[in-house]
């Protein structure tokens, strides 16, 4: 049995307002979906089309935000429907961390692959980190969300944002070999 590792970032699941928020071009952030529970139901049915159960899927964070319930249902109504084994990266909006450890096998800042297991290192959180000397060195890539449509400009950041990704996971060796480049967007 092949066990895969994916990787999502700020899903936003029940976010009302986020189908509102627009680029400074003025198009829409996520277009194309009627309501939150269309956007939800995209993002489960993506998720649930690319992760089997025994795949681990990091989550980098912002789960869920909003939606005119407490945060205790929205997770109650979503996670049971996700597959594979759930690690989370909190992210900015991911209050009270131990309201998703029902759902969630390991809570954490930030994760670390090493070349025993890909071919490059791989640092994983929320935010895309500061590349100071030292990580310019290591030659590592940061795999990221938090800036959903934009982009850093530097190949070494890798927004996994669901903007980013069609609104799917994203295979951790697919970033690891190159096979996965996120799109680049012009926020001018």
């Amino acid at each position: 049995m092949t066990r895969n590792i994916f990787v999502i970032s700020d899903t936003h699941f029940s976010h009302i307002n986020i189908l509102k928020f627009k680029m400074p071009n003025g198009t829409l952030c996520r277009p194309g979906f009627e309501s939150s529970d269309h956007m939800n139901e995209v993002i489960i049915e993506k998720w649930n089309n690319t992760v089997s159960d025994q795949d681990i899927i990091y989550h980098l964070g912002d789960v869920t935000f909003g939606g005119g319930m407490s945060i205790e249902d929205r997770l109650k109504s979503i996670m049971p429907r996700l597959r594979g084994r759930k690690m989370l990266i909190l992210g900015n909006h991911d209050y009270e961390p131990k309201t998703y450890e029902p759902y969630f096998q390991k809570i954490m800042s930030y994760k670390q692959f090493g070349t025993d297991m890909f071919k490059v290192p791989l640092v994983m959180c929320h935010f895309p980190l500061h590349l100071s000397d030292n990580e310019k060195k290591v030659k590592s890539l940061n795999i990221h969300g938090h800036i959903h449509n934009n982009s850093t400009g530097n190949s070494r950041h890798v927004n996994v944002c669901v903007e980013h990704t069609d609104y799917a996971p994203v295979n951790l060796e697919d970033i690891a070999s190159g096979k996965y480049c996120t799109k680049t967007l012009s926020m001018t």
